[in-house]
């Protein structure tokens, strides 16, 4: 075996090299050296390159697409195999990723958005469909290289005419493209290799001898061995060679490949040498030695394979052997499982058909190759040479023997064979022949508008491999195409274009001719569809023209078909099944088209089994299929399903669409149809859609409608409780998505329901706006403004529920249910919503639709290969009259028919597609009063969740999502008249974040009505409107004079407004000198005014950047700061380099004053709210502004006012401004990160994960997705059998079953897999939501905070670095050594001893609780020994059933028994009666709507809605309000003292996370800073507090390393 001996070249990054170190690939060989130096040298050259197998072609071509994609653009690999794909697509993300570099794969049904990957690994025919799309999606410039592997694919006779036609596409885009895309070709077998490399332009060829591990080939003909080459009998059998070289390999342990023709020889062959191996061991027991050293893996295959379902007994009997067979028939499961078995050298024997010879890398020594000369698996020189290359493969085998078995009667046909060079044993005149239907090639370019003319179609078809100099061909395509109305030809030149039914097609992934017999078939099938059960619609989405029966059993069919119930007959009947035609088949009698029908029916029968959720096992046994070919038929017909969907909805046969829609996900997964509508909802699984469907919500138009608040209850009741959910108020309430507040879950999910219902509206033909239903759980009193009496709101907010119920469900109705047959169409509801009537013109209609991005991406690139080849085979219909109404329908001259007297179905096809086939209806809701807004107080986490660390600001998703639908809207409205044909490949149009930014006002669900300021003891009144001042902004900036003049005058002001603009250019700020807008770019160049009555038109800048930065940090130092929020202050430290040091925060005051919600309100959404309450500026003024310049001005201009009008003397208010100041300055500061350690952490850690995937992949039997849970979810519950936590409350039996933290702590027992992959998901977690996001950070971390809470805690944010965990792994690497103080300093950090338990000690005045703090006692260690939980178990338990958790909850958190739960809780609360009695007291105030207040008096008034569930919610937030808040009013307290005295020591504090200060230190002042630090935070509030507080001190040189 010869080893490599060179080094990788200079340009490939060190991170790739030691990902292939790992795999001992440390150096190169020389001809892979040649390759990559002439790939480098010759760049604007394609490259092809042969080599024998296990040569390393591979790495070749990984190296270059590295270096083509870490310059940013695209590489595609194709790939002939799923199977290979799928292995290629882990080895590439493995790889890539630790160069950050992004890979997806286009293998099944999934799509990614092209923004969203750099590498992607395709089969053939999905890499086809995705270079279609680039090219009319105009990103085909954005891909760098595509790599073909297998390129000897291209002379293949049924796909290869798929590469064919790709790469002659990517020639003629080449020829005037700037940025070009090269092409890799690659084989260890290519024929006529030179002639690929002419036709690829002149391509750069290689061809490689060289082979690490030399074959030894030989030759078996009759029972006489030879080596190949030589007639030199080396050995004669006395018995079957193959059964004695099979047994020879056993005793040599050495890995055997057999590779048979058919599937029924490949089992017996391993039956018959499993049986000579069982014969053997009566005589003698080497063979039993030599298998209990596999005993083991044995025993864990065939446990994998009784996961699985497998029942088959040769499969297991052979297996006791060490001997297995590989076929289509086994599921892929069971594939998976022998391949994992064979790959770790515990299956010594495989027999495989030759679908194993092609790119998949197993272990092989030995390769024993019978030989089939003739029929339908006949040996060719090509899979010949292909199927020795599996022996002796490079890192899985030290040699490599291949033995060819030939009956002597064979011998001359099997050598002339094998002797074929392969450029003669592939017939290209025969390629020839065969490709020259060129209908699909020239529909594609036409559609992709790669060409537009017949010229261009000729230039196209002269770079095709094959028929490139036989032109007429493509004029034979063309004239079909024109004559079946694919495309258009326009009247007046040369032009072609697509007609609907081309676009259909190609969206579709159809040939054309294939598109003509399914149009037909649905054409029929549409005039007389069954709807009373789904085995009509099913049967029309079973594959025309794709059997899985080999041979047919026509009596155990008959007898099928004679049980059939009387509704399946009828639509047999209907379909042409009939009795009579079975028994002719029983008799012997041929009528090949009634075949195909009966043999369809019967398909389609199998998969009504299976989507009723019968196992594929029992389907298989009941029609007797084999189950991997069922399990073919299965995902065949769920892609073809996705097809007709996909050719229906570009036809605008919106209503065949919508019956068949959502098969082709049943179809994959096999299930009913009960939930289907739900679960379609992204965050739905199976558990929360049963849920929802048993409390009455049974479609999306009542998800859509539901009360926020119930659909909230709803979440909780299918959600496992989890211990941090009370301490955050995040849980995982949707499905596969991050922690969240259950509120903003229900909202999230009410908002994505009705933005599909918009989707399928318009889909409809129907331009539609659903109404915004506005919140309003609360039952806000409004008696001063609306006169309204308190007794009408409940009536109300009822009356409105139902109200918006039926409006979803008025717009939601079946098309079928609305007249089109007349003129005008009236829709009205019982509030006469719907008045508008739409007048349908009869000479023109135009279209609006919106299809959903993602969806079309999916449905429109679903093609299985063995697919793509039987719809090649349909015949397109030869009937005139067919083709004439062909003709009618998509010809643009085609006369155009009135809709009076058609059918819906007729009207839709029969007029002419480029002016659209369906009428406007347009929903118009009408504009409705929106009442005066008020905004309630919500509560906010104590602790917060688990959000990214990248980015945790929290915004409104509800706002975010209104206004993306609000823009999707105007985008269809404009786009209607431009776009009216069905464009294929149409990305919607979106618009920019600037033109999505709309104002809404969001009512929080989750609080009642607060009526008292927390800053006085009386109800906040109504305010009186303030003056309206003369507004009049200045430009001051195109002059010298004008700026000196400003300048001079605004130092000596008392105050200023500052607001940064929303495009980051510049500064609003208003002082007494007046209003101006200072542009903070290097140059600037005006602003016109939009109103010259209060807006000066700005000229370009003359004064200097530097000049104008000076002024403004003078400015922010000597004088008081008015901004709207933090966020402006830490955006104007970050954009200008700007520090405040006085500042005064509107909306914390707004905030504090209760004319905000926190929770839901953005900080671009609550000043123009604000304006319109205290009437600022004349509203008209507002309306004017025309950019985020004028903008700004106006809003700063109310900022002083407002906050002036809003606030009064409190200490709530004092104490907040003073530590938002002392926030800011520990912003300014930031703390030291050390980005190296942290890089080294993330190299550490992406292979740890490598590890565990590996070892997850081995426990599991097969690699799967362990990011998803729908695979985890499959392997635990399905492949594996766990048992589901009976506390869970969701039946094992169901699909998709949820697999967080909690379910999976409780099953850690079980299987060793459960721990793996718990351990994944937190290291995957620290890696992409915590490590990744800080390795972009140099220096100093500037971390910003969130002072704006419902509770008044500080939180983190960008990044948010509450979330850094303190232990990454098992080995002790900690995220927070990342964080480190200056050489010659040292962190201190301080952290408040149970502040929240001390709190609750002052507040309830329980005597035994105050004691047991004031003689400093461990409540929770004392705890933890009474009831034997570990201590930082029992302090959440404690927290838990201070704020409410129940006995039920308690159960299911400590695996106990309700009662034993129940005696807990009580003996809790005895020790301490005194907070039993204030919970109670303090529950009694929200029931009589009380206020209630923290300990320097911040007060708010929580009102009780709601009954059981959410009334105790509403009353565990008012236990947090007043514990929580008096808590953050202490840490507030001491964090402004302690900045205050540690000055005095060059100290500052760096970070504040929860109850804890960091502050870095000059390590000679450590004492004395660590004594002041103690003292005051021990002395915060201390004179208002009944018991004293506690605090830990610690120093180190990082955060991880405090003691």
């Amino acid at each position: 075996m010869d080893e490599a001996s060179c080094r990788f070249p200079e340009w490939v990054s060190s991170k790739i090299i030691d990902y292939y170190a790992e795999q001992n690939i440390k150096a190169l060989f020389d001809w892979q050296i040649d390759v990559l130096n002439e790939a480098r040298q010759f760049e604007d050259q394609h490259l092809i390159f042969s080599a024998p197998t296990s040569a390393g072609k591979s790495i070749v071509a990984e190296l270059l697409s590295w270096k083509v994609a870490s310059t940013g653009r695209k590489v595609l690999f194709v790939l002939p195999y799923i199977s290979v794909a799928r292995e290629k697509l882990h080895q590439i993300q493995r790889c890539w990723r630790r160069d950050d570099i992004s890979v997806c794969g286009f293998i099944g049904p999934q799509a990614s958005n092209p923004n969203e990957w750099l590498g992607a690994v395709c089969t053939i025919e999905k890499a086809a469909s995705l270079t279609n799309r680039a090219l009319s999606e105009d990103w085909f410039e954005e891909i760098g290289m595509i790599v073909v592997d297998e390129m000897h694919m291209v002379f293949d006779s049924s796909r290869g005419a798929h590469i064919e036609h790709m790469l002659s596409k990517v020639l003629l885009w080449n020829q005037s493209a700037l940025e070009k895309v090269r092409i890799i070709g690659m084989s260890a077998t290519i024929p006529e290799l030179y002639r690929i490399g002419k036709w690829l332009d002149g391509a750069k060829v290689f061809e490689a001898r060289f082979r690490p591990i030399v074959l030894q080939n030989h030759i078996v003909i009759g029972s006489e061995l030879r080596k190949s080459g030589d007639n030199k009998v080396l050995r004669e059998f006395s018995e079957d060679p193959l059964i004695l070289l099979t047994e020879e390999s056993f005793r040599r342990n050495s890995q055997t490949l057999v590779m048979i023709s058919s599937k029924l020889d490949a089992e017996k062959t391993a039956l018959n040498i499993a049986s000579r191996f069982h014969e053997i061991n009566k005589t003698d027991s080497s063979l039993l030695e030599i298998l209990k050293e596999r005993a083991n893996g044995l025993l864990f295959i065939k446990h994998g394979l009784e996961r699985n379902g497998c029942k088959d007994r040769n499969v297991m009997s052979t297996l006791a052997w060490g001997v297995a067979y590989h076929h289509a028939g086994l599921t892929m499961e069971e594939r998976e499982c022998i391949e994992l078995g064979f790959r770790e050298k515990n299956i010594v024997i495989l027999v495989a058909t030759s679908t194993l010879a092609s790119g998949v890398n197993l272990p092989a020594e030995r390769v024993l190759i019978k030989a089939q000369p003739r029929g339908p698996s006949a040996l060719t020189s090509l899979n010949y040479r292909q199927m020795v290359g599996r022996a002796g493969r490079t890192g899985h085998a030290t040699r490599g023997e291949t033995y060819l078995l030939i009956k002597k009667c064979d011998r001359d046909a099997v050598l002339k064979i094998i002797e074929t060079p392969i450029d003669q044993g592939v017939l290209t005149r025969k390629r020839d022949a065969e490709r020259t239907n060129l209908s699909r090639f020239i529909l594609e370019g036409i559609c992709t508008g790669l060409t537009t003319t017949r010229s261009q179609i000729h230039d196209l078809c002269k770079l095709l491999l094959f028929n490139s100099e036989n032109l007429q061909l493509s004029d034979i395509a063309i004239e079909m195409l024109l004559r079946n109305s694919f495309i258009s030809q326009d009247e007046n030149d040369d032009q072609l274009s697509p007609t609907q039914l081309g676009r259909a097609a190609i969206a579709s992934s159809l040939p054309p001719e294939a598109s003509l017999a399914i149009f037909e078939d649905l054409n029929s099938a549409s005039r007389a569809i069954a709807l009373d059960t789904e085995l009509h619609m099913l049967y029309l989405v079973t594959p025309i023209n794709v059997s899985v029966w080999q041979e047919c059993d026509w009596h155990h069919l008959f007898s099928i078909f004679s049980k059939l119930p009387s509704d399946h007959k009828r639509i047999a009947k209907l379909v042409g099944v009939s009795e009579k035609f079975i028994l002719d088949q029983l008799q012997g009698r041929r009528n090949d088209k009634l075949l195909q029908i009966h043999i369809r029916f019967f398909s389609a029968l199998a998969l009504f089994d299976l989507i009723s959720e019968m196992s594929i096992y029992e389907v298989s046994h009941k029609y007797r299929i084999p189950r991997g070919c069922l399990q073919t038929l299965q995902s065949q017909s769920a892609t073809y399903a996705a097809m007709i969907v996909a050719f229906c909805l570009r036809l605008g046969w919106t209503y065949l669409k919508a019956l068949l829609d959502g098969f082709a996900t049943r179809l994959l997964f096999g299930v009913r149809s009960e939930l289907s509508e739900l679960v379609a909802i992204e965050g739905i699984d199976g558990q929360r859609a049963r849920i929802l469907h048993e409390r009455g919500v049974t479609c999306l138009s009542h998800l859509s409608a539901c009360d926020s608040s119930k659909l909230a209850h709803f979440l909780t009741l299918a959600v496992p409780y989890s211990s941090s959910n009370s301490n955050d108020g995040l849980g995982e309430w949707l499905f596969g998505e991050p922690r969240m507040r259950v509120d903003v879950a229900a909202r999230t999910l009410k908002e994505r329901a009705r933005k599909v219902l918009i989707r399928r509206v318009q889909e409809l033909g129907i331009s539609v706006e659903l109404p915004k239903f506005e919140e309003n759980e609360e039952n806000i009193q409004e008696s001063c403004d609306s006169g309204l009496p308190d007794s009408c709101e409940g009536m109300e907010d009822e009356l409105e529920e139902k109200e918006n119920i039926v409006k979803m469900e008025e717009m939601t109705k079946s098309v079928t249910e609305m007249s089109l047959t007349d003129n005008t169409i009236s829709f009205k509801s019982e509030d006469d919503l719907f008045k508008k009537e739409i007048k349908v013109e009869e000479d023109e209609v135009f279209i609006k639709k919106e299809i959903d991005e993602d969806e079309e991406e999916i449905v429109e690139e679903t093609v299985i290969e063995c697919l793509e080849t039987s719809l090649l085979k349909l015949k397109a219909s030869t009937d005139e009259v067919f083709l004439r109404r062909l003709s009618q329908t998509f010809s643009p001259i085609g006369r155009s028919r009135s809709i009076l007297n058609n059918s819906l179905l007729e009207d839709s096809f029969d007029r002419p597609v480029p002016r659209s086939s369906i009428p406007i209806l347009n929903f118009i809701t009408p504009k409705r009063e929106s009442p005066t807004p008020y905004f309630e107080d919500s509560f906010d986490r104590p602790i917060p969740g688990s959000l990214p660390i990248s980015s945790s600001r929290r915004k409104s998703v509800l706002t975010n999502i209104a206004n993306l639908d609000s823009s999707r809207r105007e985008s269809i409205n404009s786009n209607a008249s431009d776009n009216n044909s069905f464009d294929v490949f149409v990305t919607p149009p979106t618009k920019s974040a600037k033109e999505e930014k709309r104002r809404i006002a969001v009512k929080h669900p989750r609080v009642g009505n607060i009526i008292y300021s927390p800053l006085t003891s009386s109800p906040v009144i109504k305010h009186p409107k303030l003056e309206i001042n003369h507004f009049y902004l200045k430009d001051v900036c195109h002059d010298h004079n004008a700026w000196n003049l400003w300048t001079k005058s605004s130092t000596s002001t008392s105050s200023c407004s500052i607001r940064v603009s929303d495009d980051y250019t510049g500064i609003a700020i208003r002082t007494d000198a007046g209003n101006t807008f200072i542009p903070l770019l290097e140059t600037f160049g005006g602003e016109p005014s939009p109103a010259s009555k209060y807006f000066e038109s700005f000229s370009k800048c003359i004064i200097p950047l530097n000049t104008r930065l000076e002024f403004l940090k003078t400015l922010a130092v000597t004088v008081e700061m008015y901004i709207s929020s933090m966020e402006d202050a830490f955006l104007i430290f970050e954009k200008f380099g700007i520090k405040i040091f006085r500042l005064k925060v509107v909306r914390i005051a707004a905030y504090l004053n209760n004319v905000i919600d926190v929770e839901q309100e953005e900080n671009s959404n609550f000043l123009p709210i604000l304006m319109d309450r205290y009437s600022i500026l004349d509203p008209e003024i507002r309306k004017t502004c025309s950019s985020s310049l004028h903008k700004a001005a106006v809003e700063v201009y109310s900022l002083k006012p407002i906050f002036e009008k809003m606030c009064c003397s409190g200490a709530s208010l004092q104490l907040e401004m003073e530590s938002c100041q002392t926030v800011l300055n520990i912003f300014y500061s930031g703390i030291v990160f050390d980005q190296a350690l942290c890089n080294s952490f993330i190299y550490k850690i992406r292979k740890q994960i490598e590890n565990l995937e590996e070892n997850i992949w081995r426990l599991a039997y097969g690699k799967f997705n362990i990011h998803s849970s729908n695979e985890v979810a499959n392997v635990l519950f399905y492949r594996l059998g766990l048992i589901y936590p009976e506390t869970s409350g969701c039946k094992p039996k169901l699909r998709h079953l949820p697999t967080n933290k909690l379910i999976l702590e409780q099953m850690n027992t079980q299987h060793p897999i459960v721990g793996k992959i718990l351990e994944y998901r937190q290291i995957q977690h620290t890696l992409t939501q915590c490590l990744m996001p800080l390795a972009k950070f140099i220096g100093r971390i500037h971390c910003w905070f969130e002072m704006c809470t419902s509770t008044g805690r500080i939180l983190t944010s960008v990044p948010n670095l509450q979330n850094v965990p303190k232990r990454i792994s098992s080995d002790g690497m900690s995220a927070r050594q990342l964080f480190i103080a200056n050489s010659e300093n040292l962190l201190i950090g301080a952290d408040y001893k149970q502040l929240e338990l001390r709190v609750l000690a002052h507040l309830s005045n329980d005597s035994n609780l105050v004691n047991l703090i004031t003689s400093d006692r461990d409540l929770f260690e004392e705890l933890s020994i009474q009831w034997n939980f570990p201590r930082d178990a029992v302090k959440q338990l404690c927290y838990g059933l201070i704020y409410g958790m129940g006995a039920k909850s308690l159960s299911e958190l400590t695996r106990m028994s309700i009662e034993d739960a129940e005696k807990m809780l009580k003996a809790f609360f005895a020790m301490f009666p005194g907070v039993r009695s204030y919970i109670n007291e303090t529950k009694e105030k929200v029931c009589k709507e009380e206020p209630i207040s923290t300990i320097i008096g911040r007060r708010t008034i929580i009102k009780a809605s709601g009954i059981g569930e959410e009334r105790a919610r509403i009353e565990r937030v008012a236990v947090n309000y007043t514990i929580q808040g008096s808590a953050s009013e202490i840490f507030k307290t001491a964090i402004v003292d302690i900045e205050s005295k540690i000055k005095e020591f060059g100290a500052q504090i760096v970070l504040t996370i929860h109850d804890e200060v960091l502050v870095e230190c000059p390590e000679i002042h450590v004492a004395a800073a660590s004594e002041s630090i103690e003292n005051c935070m021990q002395n915060a509030l201390s004179h208002l507090l009944r018991v004293p507080m506690r605090v830990s001190m610690k120093t180190g040189r990082s955060w991880a390393d405090l003691k």
